[in-house]
């Protein structure tokens, strides 16, 4: 059961640094997003001042870049979805993690335990065969008591 108990323990171990790696790169995508969204707020700005000079084709810019900040931001909503699952994830890995270690602690006290009680049950059994061995002892002095009365 230990055993079992190690095994399990060095899997979530495992598991739980994938995930924090996930984890990481999932923000280290979140902080490049917010980058992009900067850039994306510059470009723009930039563009409402050449607007007046090249209205019409402005127009299609403007366009095009609202739609890609409406991809951004169903990427970054992604991301922190994303973000927000791993982050139970690894609760729950942590939550295991926990659980186990608590596990292993009671099977350790278990083992302890049972350990002590077989070190006094075989106290008790050397004390059986040592009385046992007396008795034998009483009855042959017993015996030759007899023989020698009669």
């Amino acid at each position: 059961r230990q055993e079992e108990a190690n095994q399990e323990k060095y899997i979530l171990v495992d598991k739980l640094a994938k995930t924090v790696q996930s984890l990481e790169s999932a923000q280290q995508k979140v902080g490049n997003m917010d980058s992009l969204k900067e850039k994306l707020e510059e470009s723009r700005c930039r563009l409402a001042h050449v607007e007046s000079d090249h209205q019409s084709e402005v127009r299609a810019l403007k366009n095009k870049l609202d739609e890609t900040i409406c991809a951004f931001q169903d990427e970054e909503e992604k991301g922190k979805n994303e973000l927000s699952s791993y982050s139970k994830h690894v609760a729950d890995q942590d939550r295991d993690y926990r659980q186990l270690k608590s596990d292993f602690a009671d099977a350790q006290n278990e083992s302890k335990r049972l350990g002590e009680e077989l070190f006094r049950e075989k106290d008790h059994v050397r004390k059986a065969q040592t009385n046992t061995k007396n008795v034998v002892d009483l009855e042959d002095l017993l015996d030759e008591a007899n023989v020698a009365f009669t």
